[in-house]
């Protein structure tokens, strides 16, 4: 059973439905997405902070279509799931495992990239990401 304040004049039973699916789609997203950004629950008390914060969900959902696409187009699959194109969350996850650390040795400092694995380096080319730069450390 199903809650609304429309008359069946303004609304029918099928409409009301397909409206409150609709609403599930979208409240299921912003979860998808507040997952993906690793955001906690946010309380918003004015308009102006709500907007905000459907805006950054916005951004965040273009963000990972762009990703998803360009993944899909360089063919990446899951290594762990069969026939199935890698996702922005995992892209994110392996990337995540990519750290550039700075050493601070008397007047020198040293930049190190940590290598990438064949599954990462894929991902950063399909996103179109230049690493030359990253194959040796810098010294300055």
């Amino acid at each position: 059973m199903l809650g609304t304040s429309l008359g069946p004049d303004q609304a029918t039973a099928p409409q009301v439905l397909r409206h409150y699916r609709h609403l599930l789609q979208v409240e299921h997203r912003f979860r998808v997405l507040k997952d993906f950004l690793r955001l906690r629950p946010v309380r918003h008390f004015t308009e102006t902070r709500v907007r905000g914060h459907v805006a950054v969900c916005v951004y965040a959902a273009v963000i990972e279509a762009l990703i998803a696409a360009d993944l899909r187009r360089a063919g990446l699959r899951d290594p762990d799931l069969v026939d199935q194109h890698l996702t922005p969350v995992r892209a994110l996850r392996e990337l995540g495992r990519v750290h550039a650390i700075t050493i601070h040795a008397g007047e020198r400092t040293v930049q190190v990239i940590t290598r990438r694995s064949p599954l990462q380096a894929q991902i950063l080319a399909a996103l179109g990401v230049d690493t030359t730069s990253w194959a040796k450390a810098t010294l300055s």
